[in-house]
């Protein structure tokens, strides 16, 4: 694989991977997490996001590192009979979408448009910070249209308990989900929830039951028929 040339991480992009396998080191590897999940009942949509979460958008980042990443994760999601057709961009770095389409992928996920956006570093951290101690409604969108792709609109982050984070109330977490969830509702828009496993990690227990009760709000509306639950793949589908 090509190398990218990033400023704060001179050693080799590849140089922390351990090399072996899920019995040996199962926080690297996990494909029967994969299996678990495309098993699982209801289906879910196997994406990619990169063969090794490179930030596409860095300056030291050319394009035939982006190709090389999008064309082996998409090799390698076929390969073991997934569909591969949604994908994240690591970081949220959106670049290179036209590399997507070359590979057969057709949606991504967007950039939460909050009001801090385009500020300063400074003051992203502070609104960010804001918004989950207010437990502001997080924002919902329509999927988008971009010649072959689709841009699936994001919303929140389910935030972890890493850090400082540990202290927000695991009540704002949830309030917020819910905020968003019924203002998808009000305005008929999409409310896209996100997060990484890791971000599980860090007091567990707690931050499952948390995301627990966001789920069950989820199936207590769908089965009312207040909202329907699509995976990006088809929110792309219908776009």
């Amino acid at each position: 694989m090509p190398r990218p040339h990033l400023s704060w991480r001179p050693q080799d992009w590849y140089d922390a991977d351990p090399r072996t396998d899920e019995a040996r080191d199962p926080v690297w590897y996990a494909p029967s997490l994969i299996a678990l999940i495309k098993n699982s009942d209801p289906g879910h949509d196997v994406g990619g996001q990169g063969f090794s979460h490179i930030p596409l958008d860095e300056p030291g980042v050319a394009i035939e590192v982006a190709r090389s990443e999008i064309a082996e994760s998409a090799r390698l999601l076929r390969t073991n009979g997934h569909a591969g057709v949604s994908y994240v961009f690591p970081r949220n770095s959106i670049r290179y979408q036209e590399v997507l389409a070359e590979h057969q992928f057709t949606c991504y996920r967007g950039i939460e448009r909050r009001w801090y956006r385009h500020s300063h570093r400074i003051v992203k951290k502070g609104g960010h910070l804001l918004d989950q101690v207010l437990a502001t409604s997080p924002p919902v969108g329509h999927a988008e249209r971009h010649g072959a792709l689709v841009e699936v609109p994001s919303s929140m982050l389910f935030l972890s308990r890493e850090g400082i984070r540990r202290y927000l109330p695991l009540r704002a977490r949830v309030d917020r989900a819910r905020k968003g969830i019924a203002r998808a509702i009000a305005t008929g828009g999409i409310f896209h929830l996100w997060l990484h496993a890791e971000d599980l990690v860090p007091g567990a227990g707690l931050m499952l039951e948390a995301l627990d009760s966001v789920l069950l709000h989820v199936r207590h509306l769908a089965d009312r028929g207040d909202i329907v639950v699509r995976t990006m793949a088809e929110v792309a589908r219908e776009a």
